[in-house]
């Protein structure tokens, strides 16, 4: 991979081209892709910096800022994504949790909602303002069917299934 601009569609060397991939979103310096076997793969950089990650780990993921498509890992482990969304400079995911057996349970289909990058206006809906250079869950919907999400520069929206023993 480089960091060249391109005037025609040109093919995306590297992992990708072993895998069909059903999804791509851009955003502003990166590219998340999903695969038809829910792993998803990251070019480019949310341009998040959290101190605290980065003194935990040493240093950024190396999917941050990746001139080649790198997969996704972290809290993703376990699970299969069903949709991305990428706003300026963070990415949301749906994901399903994966039974033992590889298989996605009813209950457990499109349950989880990530989000991980830039968080300074609460785009990442995790812990107020900060940044995370990996895949965090939302708590706050954590197990309520997701049915769409989207991204728009600083902002997510989550569309959920109604609980009808929510009030």
């Amino acid at each position: 991979g480089d960091k060249l601009g391109r005037l025609v569609p040109t093919r995306v060397r590297g992992e990708l081209e072993i895998r069909e991939v059903v999804q791509v979103a851009c955003g502003w310096n990166l590219t998340v892709a999903v695969t038809r076997d829910g792993r998803v793969f990251q070019m480019g950089a949310t341009g998040a910096h959290n101190p605290e990650e980065d003194k935990a780990g040493g240093r950024q993921p190396m999917w941050e800022g990746a001139t080649a498509p790198t997969q996704v890992d972290g809290a993703l482990f376990g699970l299969f994504v069903e949709q991305v969304a990428v706003g300026m400079h963070h990415v949301a995911v749906v994901a399903s949790r994966l039974h033992a057996s590889g298989r996605v349970p009813e209950d457990g289909r499109r349950s989880r909602l990530l989000t991980w990058g830039k968080g300074a206006a609460g785009q990442l809906g995790t812990d107020g303002t900060r940044d995370h250079n990996a895949p965090q869950v939302v708590a706050g919907i954590d197990g309520r069917r997701v049915l769409h999400v989207a991204c728009g520069g600083h902002h997510t929206l989550a569309v959920c299934e109604h609980d009808p023993r929510d009030h």
